[in-house]
């Protein structure tokens, strides 16, 4: 021979997996890299606590060994995730209806506060007007005091003088 090596001979042949190991081994790969879920309908007839599930994959690992088509993991699992995300949303609005009548409650002694400071402003503004009116009253007095004192003083010069002269 020519020592030619023929093409049927380079190919190497790959053990064959029959259908259930090609199942086996996918969902393997589920448990492994999928995500923990509520089991569906299925699997709780089987008794199983949960099942697994890989996002695009429609059956969930327990199915997909089981060969069932009609998992209905993705509906189980939506409706729990609606449920979980439902009340977490609850929750979440109890909270900010709580902060938010803790703030109502803050701002309403603010406000409480804020009108009795008005007010003792609005007292202290009458005093000082009552001051004010009186300053300026005894400005005025003090004004024809000063005016008669010096009516006075002038009308002794005026008597001083008339006196001198005689």
């Amino acid at each position: 021979m020519s020592g030619r090596v023929t093409k049927s001979s380079q190919k190497v042949s790959k053990p064959r997996l029959n259908q259930r190991e090609v199942r086996d081994n996918r969902a393997s790969r589920i448990e492994l890299f999928g995500t923990r879920c509520l089991p569906c309908s299925n699997c709780l007839s089987f008794g199983e606590e949960s099942c697994y599930t890989f996002a695009g994959v429609l059956s969930c690992n327990h199915c997909t060994r089981r060969q069932r088509l009609s998992c209905d993991v993705l509906a189980m699992n939506t409706l729990s995730s609606l449920s979980s995300e439902f009340e977490r949303l609850q929750r979440e609005r109890r909270e900010a209806e709580d902060e938010l009548i803790r703030l109502q409650q803050e701002v309403s002694g603010k406000h409480d506060e804020f009108l009795k400071l008005q007010q003792d402003i609005s007292g202290k503004q009458g005093e000082i007007l009552q001051r004010l009116s009186k300053l300026q009253r005894l400005r005025r007095q003090e004004e024809i005091v000063r005016g008669k004192v010096g009516d006075i003083l002038r009308a002794e010069e005026e008597i001083d003088r008339e006196e001198e002269e005689e």
